[in-house]
C-alpha cells in the first residue's frame, strides 16, 4: 500500500471521528436542554402551587398578628423568561410605620431573592431555595417582613 493510500485512510478515519464527536456533542446538548426544560417546568409548577400556600400564610399571619394591627397584601406576577419564574409582591403597614414593601424574585435557577423597601434593596443574607421552601419557610420570611414594619 502506498503512502498516499495510507494518508487517505487516516484522513477518512479522522473525519469520521470528528463527525461522530460532533454528533455526540449535539446529542448531549439536546439531552441537557431537555433536562433543563424539565427542571424549569417542575420549578414553575412548584411556584404556581406555592403561591396558594403563600397567600394562605399571609392571611394566617395577619389574623394571628391582629393585635399588631398589621395589614398585609400579597400579589404574584409572572417572571421574565430567561431570568425569573415569577415575582411575589408584598405590601404591609402598621399604625406606627409607613407602608413597607417586600419583593421575592423567583429565579429560574431555583433561588428566591428577598428585597425590602422602596428601592428594592436585597436584604442581606435573605435568599432561599424554591426546592426547599415550604409553608414554614414562607411564614418565616413573612414574619421577618412584619417585624420590619411594626
Amino acid at each position: 500500500m502506498s503512502s498516499t493510500d495510507e494518508r487517505i485512510k487516516q484522513i477518512i478515519a479522522r473525519k469520521k471521528e470528528q463527525e461522530a464527536d460532533a454528533e455526540a456533542k449535539e446529542t448531549n446538548a439536546k439531552q441537557a436542554e431537555t433536562a433543563r426544560q424539565k427542571l424549569l417546568a417542575n420549578r414553575r409548577k412548584k411556584w404556581a402551587d406555592d403561591t396558594h400556600i403563600i397567600d394562605a400564610a399571609v392571611k394566617e399571619v395577619q389574623s394571628k398578628a391582629s393585635e399588631l394591627k398589621v395589614e398585609l397584601k400579597f400579589q404574584h406576577t409572572p417572571g421574565n423568561p430567561g431570568t425569573t419564574i415569577g415575582v411575589a409582591h408584598f405590601s404591609g403597614r402598621s399604625p406606627k410605620t409607613l407602608n413597607g414593601e417586600m419583593v421575592w424574585n423567583v429565579n429560574e435557577d431555583g433561588a428566591i431573592n428577598v428585597y425590602h423597601g422602596r428601592r428594592a434593596t436585597q436584604a442581606k443574607g435573605k435568599s432561599f431555595s424554591l426546592e426547599d421552601a415550604d409553608k414554614a419557610m414562607y411564614e418565616k420570611h413573612i414574619l421577618d417582613f412584619v417585624d420590619l414594619i411594626v
